[in-house]
């Protein structure tokens, strides 16, 4: 399939390479590993443990590493229709050539993916059916941390933090090949290495009424219970030099993972338990990546992530060293995952002078006797304060997450969401007036293994909608915005997250009956996965919406991720009891088991001498007066002297191969980034949001190749354009070249009024013709008073007719090659739009039947003075 075909799909750049900061593929790897992640692109470049894992395997030597993910299905009909095996989009290997394919698993939802990446590589759904010849096929991640459900599909599940484990799986992979191992032996090699299930050596039986009698192993040199991996955060890699993903990602910034796990003991929050102990970075270190990263990427944002950003106990400081540097480079600065208890005065004043988008807070419950089921103590006042300070400190817009459905749940725990609200935004009125903002997010519980809560049923579907609705109902009118999570898509998820392997054989059957990308609004088919239990004589009800007892044989339970199945009964008697714990980096340690014998909670955060936490672990760190901009240059990180100068230069530049197919609007945000890469002094606009102040000229259509493009830039100090052409192109890659740059002068007109016309190279092949008779339809339409060719209709939808008469100002013609028809064209804007010149060809001079392909390249735009055309770089 050729390139071209992409012009048929929604979001071409999905499918094509060519980011910055790619590390090179070892095409003579011992062993090769594909990430395939059962998303869209935009989704998973998103996904932080990917890229880690993908920058520590592509320095590991001898291994070649590559990625892949999964096509929207118009793409996938695109791939099935032309009979092509999916590809790594690196190097366009086929999967099935690689050792192994690396499924990262956020979330249960999207294992129906997997099966599509599978099927489209023509490797067999099931693990069993797999032969030699067949990569192995392995997931991580907090979808998988019961892997039962999948059993049937993948080889092994990787149980915990991946930096370490991966090296080892790769190792005992490449000794496995230089011994011939057969499949079986390469898995019982995984087995034994700690953090990996297979499921295959562990076999189920069940009782009459469909609990779960036994799991267990079936061979003695394979662990009983397989131990969660867990890595120290602060001496695993980070990568400073990221993939830069050239279209709009998820979450389009800078993410730096300041602290790994929680110790607040929400009892319904499955990441809390599974990620502990709690890991943390030092703040020099925090503040040196991410200096690094910006100079390396230009982006406009860094995100301090952590599953509560305000618990980081370096926080304060990181910001206060933080931000100076941001706030010269006009970088925002996100702090995701905020509890609202935890958001320091101190932090919401160091905040006030960046961008006012919003802030997200989770309470998760607003009455006080659920907050104590749940563990989670946030009072009512507690939540005003906080809110208070954010309207001081300038926000206008207020994100509550709110979940419904928890254990004791009753109608009055519900209603006190709508108070609490209601109260939020008198709170947020009173200090930012009448435009405040209330968004209140409220989804269904679903029970999550390894919790306190794995023993309790999900409220059944009806009952939620109908708590949800109490919310809307209490929430209408004006300041306030409620959106609810699909019930039906949660009542799956209960299924998956806490069901046994009969259900690899439902997840094949509704992927067989349509199912794909289940976490996508769009896309979810509830009907179909209803259809696959039944043919599978299973029930929804028997999964989602049943108590589990105290003794019951649970599928997960060969899965050990730190924190003791006593502890957690412990923890979901204490729940009915109402009775709340403190953090455990608080107060006493409660024994859970994550942490190492006689260490307790001080693994993690050990308490200072004026009662403040202090790290446990404070490596030397290098010297952060200066930041790496670019090679061989350093920025200062202290706030530069304000500029009273401004140079407004014209850029001209090429986007050609891979970045053809970047929309406009991506290619926008990849000139900022190169701009900021460079080092440039841009001028920003005003408000709480800067951007750089540049005009762009017009976008070229997705697939088409520009030799001409434009942009004009105002820099806050003057600097010759030769400096600023190489600055550039010493951060650009290949394929987004800048050729010339050029002084405007004080009173230059913008490149909107100047863009009269522009100029195309049109390839036409296949063409069987002679040149005499293209040269005589050419002087037709030069004489004639009208020539309509084919146009599509934006404002309509539809196809219509497009007078190209006065439009079409030269057009020329050569023969490079046989079968080759080369025309030069140049077209004016013809009453607001710029005919496609494709069609001018193909129509205009009657070659549409004829020709087998046409590759279009707009070589400039042009603008007319003194009766001649000119480039707009010269006018």
């Amino acid at each position: 399939m050729t390139d071209t075909a992409l012009i048929d799909v929604q979001k071409p750049a999905r499918y094509v390479a060519g980011e910055l900061n790619r590390p090179p593929v070892r095409l003579d790897g011992r062993v090769s590993l594909c990430f395939t992640f059962p998303d869209v692109y935009e989704v998973g470049m998103s996904n932080q443990g990917l890229l880690l894992l993908y920058h520590k395997m592509a320095e590991r030597p001898g291994t070649r590493v590559e990625r892949c993910f999964c096509p929207w299905p118009d793409r996938e009909r695109q791939l099935r229709d032309a009979g092509r095996s999916l590809c790594s989009l690196e190097t366009d290997t086929p999967l099935a050539e690689f050792d192994l394919l690396g499924f990262s698993m956020p979330t249960e939802l999207m294992c129906t993916n997997i099966l599509t990446m599978l099927n489209l590589s023509g490797i067999p759904l099931r693990a069993r059916e797999r032969n030699e010849a067949h990569p192995l096929c392995i997931a991580g991640g907090h979808g998988v941390v019961n892997p039962e459900p999948v059993a049937e599909i993948l080889d092994a599940v990787v149980i915990g933090d991946g930096e370490e484990v991966l090296c080892e799986i790769m190792d005992a992979l490449e000794r496995a090949k230089v011994e011939g191992a057969s499949r079986e032996e390469k898995l019982l090699a995984l087995a034994a290495i700690q953090g990996v299930y297979v499921p295959r050596f562990y076999a189920c039986s069940w009782n009459q009424d469909g609990t779960l009698a036994s799991i267990h192993r079936i061979r003695e040199d394979v662990p009983e219970t397989v131990d969660r991996r867990v890595v120290d955060l602060e001496t695993n890699i980070y990568p400073t030099r990221p993939l830069l993903p050239h279209t709009q990602t998820i979450h389009d910034r800078i993410a730096i993972e300041v602290r790994r796990g929680c110790t607040q003991g929400c009892r319904y929050c499955q990441a809390g338990y599974i990620t502990r102990p709690v890991r943390e970075r030092d703040p020099d270190t925090i503040v040196k990546l991410a200096c690094e990263t910006l100079a390396n990427t230009g982006q406009g944002e860094v995100s301090l992530l952590s599953l509560s950003s305000a618990d980081y106990s370096g926080l304060h400081e990181t910001v206060e060293k933080l931000l100076p540097h941001l706030k010269e480079h006009n970088v925002n600065l996100s702090l995701p995952s905020l509890r609202i208890d935890s958001f320091a005065p101190e932090v919401a004043k160091l905040l006030a002078g960046l961008s006012k988008r919003g802030l997200t807070f989770a309470p998760e419950c607003a009455s006080p006797r659920l907050q104590r089921v749940i563990n989670k103590n946030i009072s009512r006042d507690a939540i005003l304060s906080t809110i208070a300070l954010t309207a001081q400190a300038g926000w206008e817009q207020v994100k509550l997450y709110y979940m419904i459905g928890m254990p004791t749940e009753t109608d009055a725990d519900i209603l006190e969401i709508v108070e609490t609200a209601r109260a939020v935004r008198r709170e947020l009125v009173k200090h930012s007036g009448r435009r405040a903002t209330v968004h209140v997010g409220v989804s269904p519980f679903v029970p999550k293994p390894h919790t306190p809560f794995q023993w309790e049923p999900q409220v059944p579907r009806e009952e939620l909608e109908r708590r949800a609705r109490l919310v809307k109902d209490g929430l209408r009118g004006k300041g306030f915005k409620v959106n609810w999570h699909d019930t039906h898509k949660s009542e799956i998820e209960a299924c998956l997250a806490t069901g046994d392997r009969r259900l690899s054989e439902v997840i094949i059957t509704a992927w067989q009956l349509g199912c794909r990308f289940e976490e996508w609004t769009e896309t979810f088919r509830p009907d179909l996965w209803a259809e696959a239990f039944r043919r599978n004589n299973l029930s929804l009800d028997f999964y989602a919406h049943r108590r589990r007892d105290k003794r019951e044989v649970l599928p997960w339970d060969p899965i050990f991720t730190g924190v003791e199945r006593t502890f957690l009964w412990g923890e979901r008697l204490k729940a009915y009891n109402e009775a709340f714990i403190w953090d455990c980096t608080e107060g006493r340690c409660y024994m859970c088991g994550a942490c190492p014998e006689g260490d307790g909670h001080r693994m993690a955060v050990l308490e200072n001498h004026d009662g403040g936490l202090a790290r446990a672990f404070v490596p030397e760190t290098a010297d952060l007066e200066t930041c790496p901009t670019q090679e061989g240059e350093t920025a200062d990180l202290e706030t530069c002297p304000p500029r009273s100068t401004s140079l407004r230069l014209r850029l001209r530049y090429q986007k050609t191969g891979a970045w053809a197919w970047i929309s406009h609007l991506d290619t926008i945000e990849q000139v900022h980034r190169a701009l900021r890469r460079a080092g440039l002094p841009l001028s920003y606009s005003e408000g709480y949001t800067p951007r750089p102040k540049t005009s762009f000229s017009d976008p070229r259509p997705i697939g088409q190749e520009g030799l001409g493009e434009y942009v004009d830039v105002e820099l806050r100090e003057e600097l010759p354009p030769e400096e600023v052409l190489a600055r550039l192109n010493r951060v650009c890659p290949d394929e987004l070249r800048f050729t010339h740059a050029r002084q405007l002068p004080e009173h230059a007109l913008g490149l909107g009024k100047l863009s009269e016309a522009h100029e195309y190279d049109v390839v036409v092949s296949g063409w069987q013709g002679d040149i005499t008779e293209i040269s005589e339809k050419i002087a037709k339409i030069s004489e004639s008073d009208s020539c309509l060719v084919p146009a599509y209709s934006h404002k309509t939808g539809q196809e219509t007719q497009l007078d190209i008469a006065g439009a079409l100002v030269t057009l020329s013609v050569s023969c490079p090659e046989p079968g080759v028809l080369g025309v030069r064209l140049v077209l004016r804007n013809h009453v607001g739009r710029v005919p496609r010149p494709e069609n001018v060809v193909l129509h205009g001079l009657g070659l549409a039947e004829s020709a087998r392909g046409v590759r279009v390249t707009h070589r400039d735009v042009l603008h007319q003075r003194d009766g001649f055309w000119r480039s707009i770089l010269d006018a």
